[in-house]
């Protein structure tokens, strides 16, 4: 998925037991600034290594293989909490409070060691099978914090989960950090939806509703407490996790510390078969670091790895586990029928049949995502002369060369096969698979928009996970070529376009009928004719993300369908392609590019997957 972490399943020789393996990625690994990433994950790993907690998970060693370092740790053979609370609902106010004080005294602990945890949320919490214990993983947010002190730590977050304060880069963090983002956890359990993000309660007239809205059978005390606990302002919250119990109504934590559980003996780990695990090489014990803590694992796990956590555990951003939940088995295509249409220079438009090949991927509760075949080929991704030429006419050259020269230079890419979402994402489609929808503009069959890169590729993760095919998010290479569908035009449509044939913004170049159709919202998805690859909506409703990060143009990029993601500059910066409802005519053309940051949320931005399996 473009992330640090990878992980697999390995067998532990002497005594059977399946143990997991976590490195760094062979993308990272083929990146400029490996060494000091994986510097980074070994250091981290190091000072986080002493935990031992009967809800944290543990480490049995640290290993090295030539200049790649891996973690070997315990499997849990269970679920995580998000997928429990997708089967369910909303869980009885004694079990959600039950895992919650199990989770708080874990968190107790780790403050203890200095270190905060900072992305807690169902995701990050294992139910054990054999014991129905909550366990405490993915540490890849993890700091050291010292309370009182202003500090500097990554803006990285969960939104929803995250407190106010973890929105920016420095700040006062303490224990009370960790408490809004466990008492987050604990309204999503009682109430089956995702807290309100914190930046939206800043905005005037905007307030988080009471558990109690969404479920009854709430108790008062409870409801107060998890109110409380998610004040805005720190200085009103429960400043440690005793005091979060205490609210609960739960006994103090003791104070005195876990008892260390003594050291795992050192394994033998067999090398897993998959081909990709250290180049084919066999793994090596590192001596001396033996019995090593387990954050050390996961440093780089949150919204980053390209398998899930486990055999019957989906996030983010976020979710990991050794096996997938579901073997997939090769997609069943059928021939889709279909009309598409052409406008010829006056807008008269022409339909034609087609035909293509796709299949569905089950969602379960009657919900399925149609994708299509898109077959493989070379085209011109980019700007041509002649929309170059039309863009300059009508807008002048000083707002060509600010917004629209990002699509030059105009270069062939050669692309394989692969198959892409019919339709963008409707909000019934991320519901399933989030449980949580912040759309500004409601309906099951309307595309999930406000919805952040990170958010979008959390979801790729969790489609992963839940149907054991591989998700992404398209390249821009892919969207593009899907997008032209052999087309050489400034539209798929042809050289104009309309309102009446794609949602936008009315009133500007390439649109014949400027004031005919302003609608101001986003459409059903399917609304409007597909292009010649059955593709609907590629033009208009919704911007939709790519896996490239921003680049000012297209000089270096790569030629064969692969994403452009660069180490340095904007990092933060993703790329949206296709237009909106809320955008011109010119911003639907094929080629159009737009860059946002990859945590930001947008009412005219949502997303169409890319599977590759």
């Amino acid at each position: 998925m473009g992330g640090f972490g990878i992980t697999y399943l390995a067998e532990d020789t002497a005594t059977g037991q399946q143990v997991v393996i976590k490195t760094l990625n062979a993308e990272r690994q083929g990146e400029p600034d490996f060494r000091e990433v994986q510097e980074k994950f070994v250091n981290e790993a190091l000072k986080l290594s002493q935990f031992r907690h009967p809800h944290i998970v543990r480490v049995q060693e640290l290993i090295q293989e030539g200049v790649l370092w891996g973690i070997v740790m315990e499997y849990i053979d269970g679920m995580e909490l998000s997928d429990y609370l997708l089967e369910r609902g909303q869980l009885a106010e004694a079990e959600a409070v039950g895992y919650i004080d199990r989770m708080a005294q874990a968190l107790d602990y780790v403050h203890q060691q200095g270190v905060l945890h900072r992305d807690i949320k169902p995701n990050n919490i294992m139910i054990r099978q054999i014991d129905r214990q909550p366990i405490l993983i993915d540490f890849g947010l993890a700091r050291e914090f010292i309370d009182g002190k202003t500090l500097s730590m990554t803006n990285a977050l969960t939104y929803g989960y995250a407190p106010i304060e973890q929105y920016d880069r420095q700040g006062q963090f303490g224990a009370y950090t960790d408490v809004y983002a466990l008492a987050a956890t604990l309204y999503h359990l009682l109430t089956g939806q995702a807290p309100i993000p914190a930046h939206y309660l800043e905005q005037p007239g905007v307030k988080l509703p009471e558990p109690k809205t969404y479920n009854a059978g709430i108790s008062k005390n409870v409801n107060r407490a998890i109110m409380q606990s998610m004040a805005l302002d720190f200085r009103l919250r429960p400043q440690n996790m005793s005091e979060f119990r205490s609210v609960l109504g739960l006994s103090p934590i003791s104070s005195a510390p876990f008892a260390p559980a003594p050291f795992a003996p050192a394994l033998t780990v067999k090398t897993p078969s998959d081909p990709h695990l250290f180049d084919r090489r066999k793994l090596l014990k590192l001596a001396g670091f033996s019995g090593l803590g387990f954050l050390c694992a996961l440093i780089w796990a949150e919204a980053q790895d390209d398998t899930p956590k486990s055999s019957s555990g989906s996030g983010s951003s976020s979710s990991s586990s050794p096996i997938p939940k579901k073997v997939a088995s090769k997609p069943i295509l059928k021939t889709i029928q279909f009309t598409t249409v052409k406008l010829d220079s006056k807008g008269i438009a022409t339909k034609m049949p087609a035909t293509i090949q796709g299949f569905q991927e089950d969602l379960g509760k009657g919900l399925s995502i149609d994708l299509v075949r898109i077959p493989a080929g070379s085209f011109l991704m980019g700007q041509s002369e002649a929309e170059r030429r039309e863009l300059m006419e009508r807008l002048g050259s000083k707002m060509h060369k600010d917004y629209f020269a990002v699509e030059l230079p105009q270069h062939q890419v050669t692309l394989k096969e692969f198959y892409m979402g019919q339709t963008e994402i409707t909000q019934a489609q991320y519901f399933a698979v989030m449980n949580d929808n912040l759309s500004k503009f409601k309906g099951d069959n309307l595309p999930v928009e406000n919805v952040s890169w990170l958010q979008a590729q959390e979801f790729c993760e969790k489609l992963s996970h839940l149907t054991g095919r591989k998700y992404t998010l398209p390249s821009e290479s892919q969207w593009e070529y899907a997008c032209r569908a052999g087309t050489t035009t400034p539209f798929y449509l042809g050289a104009i376009s309309t309102p009446s044939f794609a949602n936008y913004e009315g009133g500007a170049s390439f649109d014949l009928n400027a004031g005919e159709i302003i609608r101001k919202k986003t459409t059903k998805v399917g609304s409007f004719p597909p292009n010649a690859f059955g593709l609907y909506d590629m033009s208009g409703n919704v911007w939709e993300w790519c896996l490239d990060t921003a680049h000012d143009t297209y000089e270096g990029a790569p030629t064969d369908g692969s994403a452009w993601i660069s180490t340095g500059g904007k990092e933060e910066d993703r790329i949206l392609r296709g237009g909106a409802w809320s955008f011109f005519v010119w911003e639907a053309r094929s080629a159009s590019r737009y860059k946002w940051s990859s945590d930001g949320l947008k009412p005219d931005a949502g997303l169409r997957v890319v599977c590759t399996d």
